[in-house]
């Protein structure tokens, strides 16, 4: 392949990026998402999307379900998931702002403005963790159709990419779209707080020690035992909505 023809590193991260928000099988030249990066970096959409695929091969968590991507992978495509895995905080970051360079904006969003007055170390890695954290939001609303699992709100802004263990707790699962759930506000906190569990064949189960009060029961109550809701491909894992029953059943 010639040099004028090879992916740049900032061209490589920015497709790992996309490759991280968009659900299996919207990898294709004609998603708007995949156009719109084509037009950013300089390539075509056939090309982005057979990048994309490129790492659909590498991804364990697809080869688990039997899903394979296209073959014939570059060594710097390679190279650059050895580095997601061995430091997917770091190298998202990284992709985020590649991104934001070409789109001439700041990484920081307008949200993040409690690092304005840090300096340093200690303002860059409260950056990367909003933007990651950031990241790790659009991951789970895209993979769940950003519908709340338990109601089915499908308004974003009242939507929260829900850690099913804490970002402080597991940092290997920090940025696993699998470690998340997409929840309302409201059923977040009660995630978070164990008012609200999710059993094996993902159903939703309220504590019993959850306050059975009319106005609350509406809300929280009345969702004991229902199925969780799926507008997209996305599923949480098990291991892990095990843990998370593990640490409130013990409490209990």
């Amino acid at each position: 392949m010639a040099d004028s023809t090879k992916w740049t590193r900032e061209q490589n991260l920015a497709a790992l990026r996309l490759y991280r928000l968009l659900p299996f099988g919207r990898f294709h030249q004609r998603n708007p998402e995949v156009i719109a990066l084509a037009s950013l970096i300089g390539r075509t959409p056939s090309a982005v999307a057979m990048r994309l695929s490129n790492y659909a091969s590498l991804d364990p968590m697809l080869q688990e379900r039997g899903i394979k991507g296209l073959a014939g992978i570059s060594d710097d495509a390679r190279g650059l998931w050895r580095e997601f895995e061995a430091s997917p905080e770091d190298v998202l970051f990284e992709a985020e702002a590649a991104v934001a360079s070409m789109e001439a904006r700041p990484v920081e969003s307008a949200g993040d403005t409690d690092a304005v007055s840090l300096e340093g170390r200690e303002r860059e890695a409260s950056v990367k963790v909003r933007v990651n954290q950031r990241l790790f939001r659009e991951m789970v609303l895209n993979g769940y159709g950003s519908t709340c699992c338990v109601t089915g709100i499908d308004q974003p802004s009242l939507l929260v990419g829900s850690h099913i263990i804490p970002w402080a707790e597991d940092v290997a699962e920090r940025l696993n779209p699998r470690n998340g759930l997409c929840l309302n506000a409201l059923h977040d906190r009660a995630f978070e707080v164990g008012l609200m569990t999710v059993s094996d064949d993902l159903l939703v189960q309220v504590a019993p020690k959850a306050p059975r009060a009319p106005s609350l029961s509406r809300w929280l109550g009345e969702f004991d035992g229902a199925p969780l809701l799926f507008g997209g491909p996305l599923r949480p894992d098990a291991t892990l909505l095990a843990r998370h029953r593990a640490r409130f059943v013990a409490a209990r």
